[in-house]
């Protein structure tokens, strides 16, 4: 567990994830984590031209990854921001979805 979820413990609690066992916890934040990135991906593609999406596609396929990255970090100049916004409403989104369940 990495990137994206910087607090942990403090993410656990916010997402009311405290009483589950250890090994729940863990499941729900990787996919949470699987969730936030693919929305990454998704805002990065929307910014990048077609041949930006070309380029960038044949990169990852080709398993090089830190040529990725810095290519999108030449291309999006307000890349940690970007991440950033994704991560926050992705969690704020499920908040609402929880609490929804809730009542």
């Amino acid at each position: 567990m990495s990137t994206f979820l910087a607090d942990i413990p403090q993410l656990i609690k916010e997402l009311g994830f405290t009483s589950l066992p250890n090994d729940k916890q863990a499941d729900y934040l990787s996919r949470l984590e699987e969730i936030i990135s693919s929305r990454i991906n998704v805002a990065v593609l929307e910014r990048l031209s077609e041949e930006g999406h070309t380029y960038f596609i044949s990169l990852v396929e080709q398993g090089r990854d830190d040529d990725a990255l810095a290519y999108v970090q030449n291309q999006i100049s307000d890349l940690t921001d970007l991440v950033k916004q994704v991560t926050k409403q992705a969690i704020e989104d499920f908040l609402f979805l929880r609490k929804k369940e809730q009542s």
